[in-house]
């Protein structure tokens, strides 16, 4: 199947063949900085001034709410599995 990128956080639409969305969801993890060996990455708050489409805003919000509090009150972070699941959100079907 041909998907591609749904929110614009990621940039052009980049339409590939893949064999399912989590596939190519894979190719976002490079946007977050991978911060231990347990695979954890680190998730920054969304800023007050987020512009885009609502769908996308409502994502980062849910993104930053579901990972672990580390201390610093600008940064969170979210295990490799739990990271795909929210990037899939960010995948559909090319047109």
């Amino acid at each position: 199947m041909i998907f591609q990128n749904a929110f614009e956080t990621f940039g052009d639409p980049s339409p590939a063949e893949a064999e399912s969305k989590r596939d190519y969801a894979e190719q976002f993890l490079l946007w977050f900085f991978q911060c231990d060996i347990n695979g954890n990455y680190i998730v920054t708050c969304p800023s007050a001034f987020e512009t885009g489409r609502a769908k996308e805003i409502e994502w980062k919000r849910r993104l930053w709410e579901s990972a672990l509090e580390t201390g610093d009150e600008d940064v969170r972070v979210l295990g490799e599995g739990d990271l795909l699941n929210h990037l899939i959100e960010a995948v559909e079907k090319a047109k």
